[in-house]
């Protein structure tokens, strides 16, 4: 039987145990049981999988909270209220907002309050804080959309997936690689035209060059020739020169020489008569005496 020391020595054991118990549950819980702790509620639309009572709230990522109650109300089944305990020293402005964010990719979700503008006053504990869809609620309905058209198109392709439809795939593919052929062998005599249109070109070139070195040959001829008849007329001009410096010269025997022209052209044109009137002074100085008739 259990003496009078041996149940005090139990009984602060007992007590030690149970102060070294509260004193580590105060310094792993941070003191959380003597925080104040304000409430808010958040009203989401549709389902809110993979967020419990417990799970954290944080303000721009920084753990301040934790989801105290997820509820659905009688009169509005296609929401869920969250009840919201985060600390009284939480910086949530009127303007703030809340949204759902993923945990990892274990599934589980928490909610993330974006606290709003430093210019609107503090949101009065008990209040509503506004829902707004997070990136990956959006990403998850596009995904679903997406899937839901790859679901259509894949019905639709396999509806199409006949044995008339496939037929007429073989043939239009039958068409297009004969198509193809057709193009490649364009594309080659393109080719092979460029190559003549190349050449072609080079012929023009050459010609272009003979009949340019032609001209230039031709325009040295006429530069030379120019430049003779330009000699020419230069000494065509000191011959006129010094013709008319001799006619002033003799300018005075010229216009006697020109006289005496004029005076035997005229004694000239009177012998001429004369002859022609009376023939026989070629012959005789003298006329003959005129005869008689018996």
């Amino acid at each position: 039987m259990a003496t009078r020391a041996q149940k005090a020595n139990l009984g602060v054991f007992l007590v030690t145990t149970a102060v070294l118990v509260v004193v580590v549950l105060m310094i792993f819980g941070g003191l959380e049981l003597f925080r104040q702790r304000d409430t808010y509620y958040v009203l989401f639309d549709g389902s809110v999988s993979g967020l419990e009572p417990g799970s954290p709230v944080k303000v721009n990522g920084v753990t301040m909270g934790s989801v105290a109650a997820v509820e659905v109300p009688r009169d509005r089944v296609e929401t869920v209220i969250v009840t919201l305990d985060v600390e009284e020293d939480a910086p949530i402005r009127a303007d703030a907002s809340a949204t759902l964010s993923y945990w990892g990719i274990t599934g589980l979700k928490y909610v993330e309050v974006d606290p709003g503008s430093d210019e609107a006053p503090p949101l009065p504990p008990g209040s509503r804080i506004p829902a707004r869809r997070g990136a990956l609620d959006e990403l998850s309905e596009k995904a679903e959309a997406l899937a839901d058209k790859a679901s259509r198109a894949l019905d639709r392709l396999l509806e199409l997936a006949t044995d008339a439809n496939l037929d007429r795939i073989e043939r239009s593919l039958v068409s297009l690689e004969e198509a193809m052929h057709n193009v490649r062998r364009f594309s080659e005599e393109l080719v092979q035209a460029g190559d003549d249109v190349k050449g072609l070109a080079a012929d023009a070139r050459q010609s272009v060059r003979r009949a340019s070195a032609r001209f230039e040959r031709a325009a040295g001829n006429v530069e030379g020739a120019s430049e003779s008849a330009a000699r020419a007329a230069r000494k065509a001009d000191e011959l006129m020169t010094d013709l008319r410096q001799a006619v002033d010269r003799n300018e005075r025997q010229l216009r006697t020489v020109l006289s005496n022209l004029r005076v035997a052209t005229q004694t000239f044109k009177e012998l001429a008569r004369t002859l022609r009137s009376r023939p026989s002074l070629l012959f005789f100085s003298r006329p003959p005496p005129e005869r008689r008739i018996p």
